[in-house]
């Protein structure tokens, strides 16, 4: 039997079911108390779950896979992996570990990894928040090769700060690169929040490094930004940047990478791009859709390297490249220059002056 409480007694103050009574200047106050809905998103099930998975694998360890854990354990007791005050076993470290490892697509591991890599503060040149796009530009390179970048969103309706906030991002996604020192999180954005960005809301970023082999994480990098109609963090509109990539190639000579970028306010080219000739001449041809007036020049000499076998047995060269508007058509050609040419597979990549 439920006892509830009467107005009558007006000292009274508790709670019973659904009704909290307190007393605020001699008066007793009724409300009705919040109820937790238990209604979880997909992705917090599927998290949820991977973790409960995780857990329950460490059982299934052999003895020597756990003398590993328990070294690695040892050896790093030092580190904060698992949160102030938690002493560092070998059951929380492969959790730890393994945990944050799937946050990046990795399969979990049972062996412990050799060393585990600590990440670093990221550091960045500025960010755009508007209601077209979310960019965060001139990214510092990861610290180790097989670094993932991973970027967690959250969003307050107010153009203040919110430090409770900071607990309540959630990963927009992972990131195996980044686009010439850029990433673009606009679409998974759109993806996970299924919102478009308010101007005057405030959007806290939480960014770090993890390490695919060990999936440590130790420093994080947060910001918050408030979002604006089209200027950056540091007051500055968005300019698109002068390239073409393979979604503006209307045919080519077997390209099958292709990312041309002139370095804003310089005439320095930056070049990655990989084709497959069949044809004796010693060269590669790509007709674009379009073209950025600003990107059409005379030549640029850029480093490369060919194979006649895939990647067997890799022959330095180098290439001529022009891009020009020629009988009605953006053509673009890297002509081999010097060095050794086969055509099975060839690479021409770098940063060289470009001249109109």
């Amino acid at each position: 039997m439920i006892v509830k409480p009467s107005i009558a007694f007006n000292e009274f103050s508790g709670t019973a079911k659904d009704v909290t009574a307190r007393v605020v200047g001699g008066r007793t106050v009724l409300n009705g108390r919040a109820t937790h809905s238990k209604i979880k998103t997909p992705k917090q099930a599927m998290r949820r779950a991977n973790f409960s998975h995780i857990t329950k694998q460490y059982k299934t360890l052999s003895d020597e896979q756990r003398k590993q854990w328990s070294a690695l354990a040892a050896a790093h007791k030092e580190k904060a992996l698992t949160g102030n005050g938690v002493p560092l076993s070998a059951h929380n470290l492969f959790v730890c570990l393994n945990t944050n490892r799937s946050l990046v697509g990795v399969e979990m591991t049972k062996d412990a990894p050799a060393d585990i890599h600590g990440s670093s503060y990221i550091g960045y040149d500025d960010i755009w928040v508007t209601t077209e796009r979310i960019m965060i530009v001139g990214l510092t390179d990861p610290p180790t090769p097989t670094s993932r970048l991973v970027v967690k969103m959250a969003s307050s309706a107010s153009g203040g700060r919110a430090n409770s906030k900071w607990g309540q991002t959630v990963i927009v996604g992972s990131f195996n690169d980044t686009d010439w020192g850029d990433v673009d999180v606009t679409s998974v954005y759109a993806s996970e929040f299924g919102i478009p960005v308010v101007v005057g809301h405030t959007y806290y970023f939480e960014m770090y490094w993890i390490d695919e082999n060990s999936g440590y994480i130790s420093q994080i990098t947060r910001v918050a930004a408030e979002a604006t109609e089209g200027e950056s963090m540091h007051g500055q509109e968005y300019v698109s940047r002068a390239r073409v990539t393979m979604n503006e190639v209307a045919e080519s000579d077997g390209f099958t990478n292709l990312d041309l970028e002139l370095s804003e306010g310089s005439a320095i080219v930056s070049v990655d791009a990989e084709y497959s000739n069949t044809t004796n001449v010693a060269s590669g041809s790509f007709i674009l859709k379009t073209i950025p007036d600003n990107l059409i020049f005379n030549d640029s000499v850029l480093l490369g390297r060919c194979s006649e076998d895939g990647w067997g047995e890799l022959k330095p060269c180098s290439f001529m490249l022009w891009l020009r508007y020629f009988a009605r058509e953006y053509e673009g050609t890297f002509a081999h220059r010097g060095g050794s040419y086969e055509s099975q597979k060839v690479e021409v990549f770098g940063t060289a002056p470009m001249y109109k």
